[in-house]
């Protein structure tokens, strides 16, 4: 997140400034663009949403490894709750109350509900939709870490209603910082890939629900902490959120036309540096004296 001042300058390349690009629920009409270079910033949010879903399995195999064995299959069918009830969700109400303009404010989005885009206009209806996939993929990515920190404390039952009402959690503060007419985008803030939006949203909402429902219970007992269910499922599911994770970084520019490709490079550059250096940090951390004694198990 930046100021103001920043912001318009930054705002010349990126399609998050809606002045050089096309955002979600935008229209290409008065932007200076080629059908071909719409065309071209549509795969790629296309491919990029794709390429987000598969960190639902990723997530499902890091959790599912880190849990006993008796609640693997619990924890996989929360990841597909999460894109079922948390997508359906997000096509009922979620899109129209982040980017719906009906009546626009600065708290949260009217309109567009039930999302079904009308546009005569084959290249309006089409970004609409890539909009909308993408979106989607960055809502349920919200729900499936809050569910991470619900493993084995909650029901199934129960999960699916908060798997569908998390999406509305998430998309006010999306509407806070995408929509034109939110009020931390009018004060110029930049979160293009949902440092904000997505992981703070989905991280104190998993840490009051972990505070809500208390530690898992014959988690540690006198003898410790209880083996892990299949260390190799985790490792493997965190080379999934890795290459997802460039995904969703690298399609947060909206599209490769005009200067959005060189963003979506070095975004892409950035997320594989930063994920190289907390690796170094880790590793390091393991050999100062306080950790030397503890083995991960």
């Amino acid at each position: 997140m930046i100021g103001k001042s920043a912001f318009d300058f930054i705002s010349m390349a990126d399609p998050l400034a809606g002045k050089d690009g096309l955002m979600p629920g935008s229209s290409p009409e008065g932007l200076n663009m080629t059908n071909q270079q719409i065309q071209d910033d549509g795969v790629w949010v296309i491919t990029s949403s794709f390429t987000i879903f598969t960190m639902t399995s990723g997530f499902g195999l890091l959790e599912s490894g880190r849990v006993s064995s008796k609640d693997e299959v619990n924890i996989m069918v929360k990841n597909v709750i999460d894109v079922i009830f948390g997508g359906l969700s997000y096509w009922m109400f979620g899109f129209g109350l982040t980017f719906g303009d009906a009546y626009p404010n600065r708290f949260i989005g009217l309109g567009k509900f039930f999302f079904d885009p009308d546009e005569n206009y084959e290249f309006v209806q089409g970004w609409n939709y890539a909009s909308f996939i993408f979106q989607m993929s960055f809502a349920t990515t919200t729900s499936t870490i809050v569910s991470a920190g619900m493993a084995e404390r909650i029901r199934l039952k129960s999960y699916i209603i908060v798997s569908f009402l998390l999406t509305a959690v998430h998309s006010i503060p999306a509407h806070w910082v995408w929509s034109n007419h939110g009020f931390f985008y009018q004060l110029g803030v930049i979160d293009s890939a949902g440092c904000s939006v997505v992981h703070l949203v989905g991280g104190v909402s998993g840490l009051v629900a972990t505070l809500y429902l208390r530690p898992r219970q014959n988690r540690f007992g006198e003898k410790g902490q209880q083996q892990l269910s299949n260390p190799t499922n985790a490792v493997l599911g965190t080379f999934m959120l890795w290459w997802g994770w460039l995904a969703f970084n690298t399609g947060s520019t909206y599209g490769v036309s005009k200067y959005k490709w060189r963003l979506a490079a070095r975004s892409a550059v950035a997320t594989v540096m930063s994920s190289a250096g907390g690796g170094m940090t880790i590793v390091v951390f393991s050999f100062l004296p306080w950790f030397t004694d503890r083995k991960i198990k």
